[in-house]
């Protein structure tokens, strides 16, 4: 039986590796040991091993999403935070009402990405909990948070008052 402690040094040897930490960036080297610990059953690698194969960093932007759908589902079942967001971020556009329960599930495990994402979910529907939501992500240090919160308050603001244009400034902008 494999001991699953030992998983953990492939998965930080993955972080510096991806990070360029004590190292040059090697994204190559990075995916590799993020599969040792995942072989080893280590949830957060197997949910880094989804994120290489979404992203095509592996091989020159060619996406693997059915490989990474795997990881992400597997992952998920480990209760991984990241993967649960991820998962829900693939199936959003086919079934978006699974993908906030795993948006929800995510979030209250403490993953802020699902917070961000959850609040975009809610914008149209209820968008005092989003801005609630990105109020929270930006709290619990979501580097991306309040940008999105000033372009919400913007955007509601642009729909509550519209931007009258006429003909003369038509010319202006051409």
């Amino acid at each position: 039986m494999m001991d699953p402690t030992m998983a953990e040094p492939y998965f930080y040897l993955g972080l510096f590796h991806e990070h360029g930490l004590g190292n040059d960036r090697d994204f190559r080297s990075a995916y590799n040991y993020y599969k040792k610990a995942a072989r080893l059953n280590h949830a957060e690698a197997i949910s880094k091993c989804g994120d290489f194969l979404y992203s095509g960093r592996l091989s020159e932007g060619i996406q693997n999403r059915a490989e990474a759908l795997k990881c992400y589902k597997k992952a998920a079942e480990m209760n991984c935070p990241s993967a649960i967001n991820n998962l829900a971020l693939m199936i959003e556009s086919e079934n978006k009402s699974d993908a906030m329960d795993l948006f929800k599930k995510a979030h209250k495990m403490g993953n802020v990405d699902a917070t961000v994402n959850l609040a975009f979910a809610y914008h149209d529907s209820n968008p005092a909990v989003s801005k609630a939501l990105l109020t929270y992500a930006a709290e619990k240090g979501h580097s991306r948070a309040p940008e999105y919160m000033y372009n919400l308050n913007l955007l509601e603001s642009l729909q509550m008052n519209p931007l009258m244009i006429d003909s003369e400034d038509l010319q202006l902008l051409e």
